[in-house]
């Protein structure tokens, strides 16, 4: 009985070419856009659901004044990340100042890599519930440290250990790879982050930056938290 419908279909088929492949095609083309738009409207409901507490991190963002038009911006002096943590501490489980991601290059032994990172707190690992495939959440504790994703470890060191390897950052600054995690997903706000490393680091790399620290620059907005 199957057969014999599949057959009396194929005949109309045939029968009515035209008209058949204008259904077929309508078919074809309304499924593909229902199931792009159903992908799409997934990624926008599970955007940085990838953090274990998503719904409870925030990042602090600035408005600004000028000419009389307001502007929104995650820029936001150095000092603020202290003033959190002196006088509100107790408020936050966490509390993380950044720098903004970018390209670095990173050196191991005698291989050049243009990765592109961030500088954070040592608390960022937990804050973002990294999935650490090698390492802890503690990873970041020592200033010279620095964690990696996966494909980051693969590319650099190949089959190799990449844990306790060395990297040099800018060819500048010396650091340990302490941490491997698990490459981020497309919709997250960190996503294509391939190192992290430590803001301890990053206050003392540049001489503007130990003068916003020193000088408590509430008129530098070159970080993040």
């Amino acid at each position: 009985m199957v057969k014999n419908f599949l057959v009396v279909a194929w005949r109309n088929l045939i029968r009515n070419r035209t008209s058949s492949l204008i259904n077929i095609v309508g078919l074809a083309v309304g499924l593909a856009v229902a199931i792009v738009l159903g992908l799409w409207v997934w990624d926008e409901v599970t955007f940085d659901q990838y953090h274990k507490h998503y719904d409870r991190i925030a990042q602090v963002m600035q408005q600004q004044t000028t000419s009389g038009q307001i502007s929104t911006q995650s820029g936001i002096s150095f000092p603020m990340g202290r003033e959190l943590q002196t006088n509100y501490r107790s408020d936050f489980t966490h509390i993380v100042m950044s720098s903004y991601a970018g390209s670095h290059i990173l050196t191991a032994g005698n291989e050049h890599f243009d990765r592109f990172g961030v500088f954070m707190d040592k608390e960022a690992p937990e804050l973002f519930s990294l999935k650490l495939k090698e390492g802890n959440y503690a990873a970041l504790s020592d200033p010279h440290s620095v964690i990696i994703s996966q494909t980051a470890a693969k590319v650099m060191f190949g089959d190799k250990e990449a844990m306790h390897q060395l990297l040099r950052i800018d060819n500048k600054l010396d650091v340990q790879v302490t941490g491997v995690y698990e490459d981020l997903p497309q919709n997250t706000t960190l996503c294509g982050i391939q190192f992290i490393a430590t803001w301890d680091l990053y206050k003392t790399s540049e001489q503007w930056i130990i003068m916003a620290d020193r000088q408590n620059q509430w008129d530098n907005n070159s970080f993040q938290l």
